[in-house]
């Protein structure tokens, strides 16, 4: 599933229609407070609003179905999808004293319409209509909570839906896509399908406050997140070079997409790592580590990774803001073979530690006075075994994501069945583009020596 930022996305003019979310009934209180990642993201999002900090703080995911759309059955498969997924039927108010009160509505509440918003015949005028809607309509402190509709042509559609980050996820994105076409599929056929039951966002929600409230200084979780913060001299990582930006605060991001390997190189980089005792992540993390060893000397490379805080069983089909960051050390003395065991190793230690969100240790370790800030990140998806994957090509399923804010260097590096690449967001700066772009081919040009 590619990312192509809003700001390049060039959908082909059609007939757009929106659909309009109503919910028959009063909203009840859930009484569940936000998670601390959504906490974050909602406090950050309203500063920024609140400054006039331009921002997209949305994920929004798009796919082709063939002909016309069936509005009628597009709008049953969404009021579907909308019930079955407390994320898109609960919102969270701002409270006193930073708070927040959680509001939602129950599953048969929901309601779906079809309008016509008009015949768009320019490409460029239809995309910015869709990026100030979707702006417009996906605050968290009110519901509706997501944007959607789909534009209507002969040859292909192609629906569009837009919610706030607080309250779904890239991954999240990429099992709407399954699901929605399963659901459009059956209402135009006639017969609408049945999925299993899932574990709400809410209950997921409420679990994870109660493991914070029992975290303690000794808890396994936070003496293994003492050891990764002591060994940078108390700081979380940075990229190793200048990025021209000495505040480290936010300032506008810009994204590049590097192409690594086609359908098959992804495979042969698996097996290379795998007669190293390692795997695919792992030769990932090794080639960052070799990278940054070449180009500062360090003996440890540190870096976070996110990870799915899921369950295998009721919570692959969630829908939320369901990931957390983790931390990686390797040691980096060694060529990059060597490397590959102790970067596969690190990273499984690291996965041990997925339920304990990084707001609750950076709450829980920063010292007195001083503020631990959410550093950058690498991230591995394998979406290879995704539902509907082998069709995200040939629908031209995107991610759109919206213009950001960086204050470091973050990676997504991701497997999908006929390509791995790697998406980087980095500072606007000429610094940043003078120091990120080569760091990033050393890293790039490691993987495709191992993959040949």
């Amino acid at each position: 599933m590619r990312r192509t930022d809003m700001d390049d996305y060039r959908p082909r003019p059609g007939t757009l229609v929106e659909f309009e979310l109503t919910a028959r009934g009063p909203a009840v209180p859930h009484g569940i407070p936000p998670s601390l990642i959504q906490q974050g993201h909602m406090r950050l999002a309203g500063e920024n609003r609140a400054a006039g900090v331009r921002q997209s703080p949305w994920v929004a995911h798009a796919f082709n179905v063939p002909g016309r759309a069936d509005v009628t059955a597009m709008s049953a498969a969404l009021r579907d999808f909308v019930a079955a997924h407390d994320s898109y039927r609960a919102w969270f108010e701002h409270g006193g004293e930073g708070g927040f009160t959680g509001w939602g509505y129950p599953a048969d509440a929901i309601r779906v319409a079809p309008r016509e918003a008009g015949e768009f015949t320019d490409s460029v005028a239809l995309r910015d209509h869709l990026h100030a809607s979707i702006d417009a309509g996906t605050i968290p402190h009110s519901w509706p909570v997501c944007v959607a509709g789909v534009i209507l042509r002969d040859e292909f559609s192609t629906f569009y839906l837009a919610i706030d980050h607080s309250l779904s996820d890239g991954f999240s994105m990429a099992l709407l896509f399954a699901e929605m076409r399963a659901r459009y599929d059956g209402h135009r056929t006639g017969t609408p399908v049945e999925f299993g039951a899932t574990d709400e966002m809410l209950m997921i929600t409420a679990r994870e406050h109660k493991r914070v409230a029992e975290l303690t200084t000794d808890s396994p979780e936070i003496v293994a997140w003492r050891e990764f913060i002591e060994a940078g001299g108390g700081r979380l990582p940075s990229f190793p070079a200048d990025l021209g930006n000495p505040s480290g605060g936010l300032v506008p991001a810009k994204r590049l997409e590097t192409e690594i390997f086609g359908e098959a190189g992804g495979a042969r980089f698996r097996d290379h790592c795998r007669a190293r005792d390692g795997g695919f992540a792992g030769g990932v993390f090794a080639a960052l580590a070799h990278a940054q060893r070449e180009a500062d000397g360090t003996e440890l490379y540190r870096v976070l990774t996110a990870v799915t805080t899921r369950t295998k069983d009721r919570g692959l089909r969630t829908q939320g803001w369901l990931i957390n960051l983790v931390p990686i050390m390797i040691d980096t003395r060694g060529d990059f073979d060597e490397l590959i065991p102790k970067a596969h190793e690190a990273f499984k230690r690291a996965r041990t530690l997925a339920q304990i969100p990084l707001h609750a240790v950076i709450a829980m370790l920063a010292s007195d006075g001083e503020s631990l800030s959410i550093p950058p990140m690498v991230s591995y998806v394998n979406g290879r075994g995704l539902p509907g994957a082998a069709d995200y090509t040939a629908c031209d399923a995107r991610l759109l994501p919206g213009p950001d804010n960086a204050a470091d260097v973050s990676m997504w590096f991701n497997w999908m069945p006929d390509y791995v690449n790697v998406v980087t967001q980095l500072p606007d700066t000429p610094e940043a583009s003078a120091t990120a772009p080569p760091h990033l081919a050393r890293v790039v040009e490691t993987i495709r020596a191992a993959g040949q």
